[in-house]
């Protein structure tokens, strides 16, 4: 039987993810502030000297790792289950374990093709050519190129608020629910974000207090990124009234 592919809202997508965090700011609030807290108290620990950043960095980068494990699993179900944000978001179980696990699958899968774009590249002699080509052709290449990875990465994403919300899924599951919608998912899911980054002003960070200013701004704009998702894996038919109802119980 022939089925008929659920096309991606682009712009309803962005604005309802919007509308579903303005909504739950208040419940919202304080997950961010201890999400920024614990995030920049980490990156200030890394840059306060600069004895072993290599050490230091990667023992952060891991911790944090953590940190958004949680963020990332309590705004999927503030969007999809209207669950309470303050709920469970000291408790690490199961859940969050799978999470971080698909979140780790997902990224090894994106460098991988990173990886081989940057052979490729460097095969064709595409590379040498980056630093005579001048700031703007080098990012606008770097970015086309970029495209392919980003492709997979979206249409792998979706795993993760499905494990958000209880379900077991996989691979092969994520690749149908994403059909005809590859793209899309790109504009929502990494062109959006890269638009956002480019209005950051660019802060020479080295306090403390700077360091958790500058993180809390980057976890509100993460559970952002998060929503988009969420409202995208709904969209899409990932997630229905009934599996609303068991995920919340």
């Amino acid at each position: 039987m022939e089925t008929t592919t659920n096309f991606l809202p682009v712009v309803s997508t962005i604005k309802s993810a919007a509308n579903r965090l303005w909504d739950a700011r208040k419940s919202l609030l304080w997950l961010l502030v201890l999400a920024g807290l614990a995030s920049g108290f980490l990156d200030w620990i890394v840059f306060a000297s600069s004895e072993n950043i290599m050490r230091k960095s990667f023992l952060v980068g891991a911790a944090q790792a953590l940190v958004y494990t949680v963020l990332a699993v309590r705004v999927h179900r503030l969007v999809l289950c209207a669950e309470n944000a303050e709920q469970g978001l000291v408790r690490w179980t199961g859940r969050e374990t799978r999470f971080l696990g698909w979140l780790v699958v997902v990224y090894c899968y994106l460098v991988l093709i990173f990886a081989l774009l940057a052979l490729l590249m460097g095969a064709v002699g595409v590379m040498a050519l980056l630093p005579q080509a001048g700031w703007w052709w080098g990012a606008t290449l770097m970015f086309l190129a970029s495209l392919p990875a980003a492709y997979l990465f979206v249409r792998l994403s979706v795993l993760l608020p499905a494990t958000a919300v209880d379900q077991r899924r996989t691979i092969a599951w994520a690749w149908a629910l994403t059909e005809g919608n590859g793209w899309r998912l790109v504009i929502v899911l990494w062109l959006v974000p890269i638009l956002l980054s480019t209005l950051l002003p660019v802060l020479e960070v080295s306090s403390l207090l700077g360091w958790l200013a500058w993180d809390l701004f980057m976890a509100a704009l993460t559970s952002f990124e998060i929503a988009i998702l969420s409202v995208a894996f709904k969209s899409l038919g990932g997630f229905y009234e009934e599996q609303e109802a068991l995920a919340a119980a």
